[in-house]
């Protein structure tokens, strides 16, 4: 059973809200199901990719060739996730490339460490709100 979610008010009083349940049909479940893949690829292409080619591990690339075919066939909510995790993907890429050519200075091990943190952290983000049945922003 999914836990309720406790809401803050003014004066120190709280208030308990069910949790929403996002609508699912026979349509969306498989969409949603894909969406939770491309998340779990990327996250294992991020565990196991060498530091500076995080973004070009081969589960990383097949998660963003299905964001990129799944976008246009998912709903609003489904869509703003592989867009989050096309973001993601070309936002750490010139980062990721930038710590790899600097890895002779010390830097570059805290560039790449740093890209890592952030392409993990965002990813997790997004599958605890595609759980929640919430988009991602813009």
């Amino acid at each position: 059973m999914p836990r309720a979610r406790i809401l803050p008010l003014r004066r120190g009083l709280a208030a308990v809200a069910e949790p929403r349940r996002p609508a699912r049909d026979a349509q969306v479940e498989p969409e949603r199901a894909a969406v939770l893949v491309a998340y779990l690829l990327h996250l294992v292409g991020s565990a196991g990719a060498l530091p500076g080619l995080l973004a070009l591990s081969l589960p990383n690339v097949v998660a963003l060739v299905m964001n990129y075919v799944k976008r246009s066939r998912a709903g609003s909510l489904l869509e703003s996730h592989h867009a989050w995790m096309i973001r993601t993907f070309w936002c750490a890429l010139p980062w990721a490339v930038l710590g790899f050519v600097t890895t002779g200075v010390a830097v570059g091990w805290l560039i790449l460490g740093l890209v890592w943190l952030w392409y993990v952290y965002r990813h997790v983000l997004g599958l605890i709100r595609l759980a929640n049945g919430e988009p991602m922003p813009q």
